[in-house]
């Protein structure tokens, strides 16, 4: 792809047809390795302003790593490209499934939910939907997923079943695209098994039933050429698991996401994992194995995910959330490595910033 897009902008055919596509499938290879350093070196060439359907469309693009790493880019992106959405329905497919995720790690299930509905009509056709559906289902899924879990801690029993309910029509949505009836010989590429495989997770988790096997399922679909979606399936495996009582396992998978995270500098899935530790602290407090006063952070659930990654990084990292998200941390106690509230703000600058508290308590065990 470099040595084809090489002469391809010597011949005066970068935004041609043929040199686009080779824009782009550059990109998204090293997106899909774990390269994101090369790829956001690529995409620095991707205009945000753009003028041009060709432009729109590499822009789009931008926004697998920009959104994968939460910055803050990914707003000022979108006000560019939605003028072209109308003309390009690729365009808008590539923009809005992404916008839809940067919602759902912002905490804006609804928001993410508009993105879905608005990609999936412009998608549907007379024979249906086709396997690009898949992706834009399982996103979808994953946001309703997140509303029927928080109704059901809520007790709300009539939210739980309205959310699972729009579930099923996500799923189906995914499974028609995976038959793809205009073209019934097709074999699904290994994204789409894997997207598909989430879908059918995040359906589970969904009914409440979220299962270790059914993520392990994705991880496995994925494989080890799609880094990223690779690490995020192993934060929901990590998840299911702890929340089976399966801590040793749990640990095993945290820790392999973690060392993902770190090198690609997701950090929306950074603080995903963090979060999860943050649970699994509270809940060992709620059952007695730890009394609140012993949560000083000096060890955490998972140790050897010290080893693997080290407390002053993992620090360095979420304060680097912060920072990046124009979000201030007052108080900031992760894995074993306390930053003085007051100390943090005297370091860093203020004007335009807000301030919040965000402590993530880990359980000292005691000796």
């Amino acid at each position: 792809a470099h040595e084809g897009l090489a002469r391809a902008e010597e011949n005066g055919l970068g935004l041609a047809p043929y040199g686009l596509d080779l824009q782009y499938l550059h990109y998204l290879a090293h997106y899909a390795d774990g390269s994101w350093d090369h790829a956001a070196e690529l995409a620095d060439g991707f205009a945000v302003r753009v003028t041009t359907v060709a432009e729109a469309r590499l822009s789009a693009m931008a926004l697998f790593v920009e959104v994968g790493q939460g910055n803050p880019m990914v707003g000022e992106r979108r006000a560019w490209l939605e003028p072209f959405w109308p003309s390009d329905r690729f365009g808008e497919y590539i923009a809005r499934g992404l916008l839809a995720e940067h919602a759902l790690w912002r905490g804006d299930p609804e928001g993410a939910l508009a993105e879905v509905a608005a990609t999936l009509a412009a998608q549907k056709d007379t024979d249906g939907y086709g396997p690009p559906a898949i992706r834009v289902a399982a996103i979808g899924l994953a946001a309703h997923a997140d509303r029927a879990v928080r109704a059901r801690a809520a007790g709300d029993k009539r939210a739980a079943k309205a959310a699972v309910d729009a579930a099923k029509v996500l799923i189906g949505v995914a499974r028609e695209g995976a038959a793809h009836r205009r073209h019934p010989n097709f074999v699904l590429g290994i994204d789409g098994r894997g997207w598909l495989a989430r879908a059918e997770a995040e359906w589970c988790r969904a009914r409440g039933k979220n299962s270790p096997a059914a993520w392990q399922s994705v991880v496995d679909a994925f494989g080890p050429g799609f880094v990223y979606e690779s690490a995020r399936a192993r934060w929901r495996l990590a998840e299911a698991f702890a929340e089976k009582g399966q801590r040793e396992q749990a640990e095993r998978e945290w820790k392999l996401a973690m060392a993902t995270v770190e090198r690609l500098g997701a950090v929306p899935l950074l603080t995903a994992l963090a979060d999860l530790l943050s649970a699994e602290a509270n809940e060992l407090i709620e059952q007695g194995v730890v009394q609140p006063h012993q949560v000083a952070g000096a060890r955490r659930i998972f140790p050897a995910a010290e080893r693997g990654l080290g407390a002053e990084r993992f620090s360095q990292l979420l304060i680097g959330h912060y920072l990046q998200g124009g979000i201030m941390a007052q108080a900031v106690c992760v894995v074993g490595v306390f930053v003085a509230g007051d100390d943090l703000i005297d370091a860093l600058p203020q004007q335009g910033q807000r301030v919040v508290t965000d402590a993530i308590i880990l359980p000292r065990i005691a000796e």
